[in-house]
């Protein structure tokens, strides 16, 4: 455990430097937010495509939606939140009413004794949130507890192991992967992104059983987070590569031209389109549409279709 544990200190830590200077970690974030919640389908075996997801988020469906896209656009929503917000938020009931996306409960003035389906739908969903909320305190209690007593990637690996055995929200027991990278952040490790544990967790080359000793448990998750970083940094190289590949369409171009502007969108954002341009840039739909081609040659096309057309860089 000692050998994963040193692995995924040196690559979080090396991931997370590199990132705080970089210009491109905006678009790091964008691109590895998609990719996490593509990963968090694949472990409940649903095949969801980076193509799919980032054409649902720009509303540009290309084919009818399913349930499972729908739930990689839940996840994508809650690590954007979690990024923007602070660390400790996340671990409040708010934060988790707001995750994953749970009415608050009514107040007893608002209809008291009204009755109704709207009443007994709010009776269901509040003894729901009890329940679940027990179950959520007690594995809170343990997470702080590690995190009180240990370094914070144990204390991360420790949570990760206490949330698989409590599974303390039910049909939200996916937010258990993005709330240890949300510990993380509580403990400074990663100041400058939100954990991508769910690409680590697919791309061990075994599954941690509950039927394991601990110590290969929390080797397991811990060599989850070395492999996330991994990934992480092989994301920024090639957004690198595309950045160099792109400043190429710059030479020779007048100061005024609006290119650097469109390459800076490109490395930004999963997708750009047409309108997205228009409207980013306040440029006509004729100069949007050129701008697009100048740097077309380097993009991928993610729609395959004539009309209503994206691009992605990576």
């Amino acid at each position: 455990m000692v050998r994963s544990w040193e692995r995924a200190e040196a690559g979080i830590a090396g991931l997370d430097a590199r990132l705080s200077v970089n210009p491109l970690r905006a678009g790091w974030s964008g691109h590895s937010h998609v990719e996490d919640a593509c990963a968090r389908l694949a472990q409940d075996g649903a095949l969801v495509t980076r193509e799919d997801l980032v054409l649902r988020d720009g509303f540009m469906d290309i084919r009818y939606g399913s349930q499972e896209l729908g739930q990689a656009h839940h996840v994508l929503r809650a690590r954007r939140m979690l990024l923007r917000r602070r660390p400790s938020w996340a671990l409040t009931q708010e934060g988790i009413d707001t995750l994953l996306e749970r009415r608050p409960p009514k107040l007893e003035a608002d209809g008291a004794g009204q009755g109704g389906d709207d009443d007994a739908d709010d009776v269901l969903l509040e003894a729901s949130r009890r329940e679940a909320g027990t179950h959520y305190g007690g594995w809170l209690e343990v997470a702080q507890d590690a995190l009180r007593r240990y370094p914070a990637m144990i204390a991360a690996a420790l949570a990760w192991d206490a949330w698989r055995a409590l599974r303390p929200l039910g049909r939200g027991t996916w937010l258990g992967s993005l709330l240890i990278g949300s510990l993380l952040r509580l403990r400074r490790k990663t100041r400058h992104h939100l954990l991508t544990f769910n690409i680590g967790l697919q791309r061990l080359h075994y599954r941690p059983l509950a039927t394991h000793p601990l110590e290969r448990r929390l080797a397991g998750a811990l060599d989850a987070m070395a492999e996330a970083a991994e990934r992480g940094l092989a994301l920024l190289e090639r957004l690198e590569q595309a950045q160099e590949r792109l400043a190429v369409v710059l030479q020779g171009r007048r100061s005024t031209s609006h290119l650097p502007e469109v390459i800076d969108l490109v490395l930004s954002r999963p997708l750009v389109s047409v309108p997205m341009v228009v409207k980013e840039l306040k440029v006509s739909r004729k100069s949007a549409t050129h701008l697009i081609d100048e740097v077309r040659p380097h993009l991928r096309e993610l729609t395959g279709r004539g009309r209503y057309r994206a691009w992605g860089v990576v």
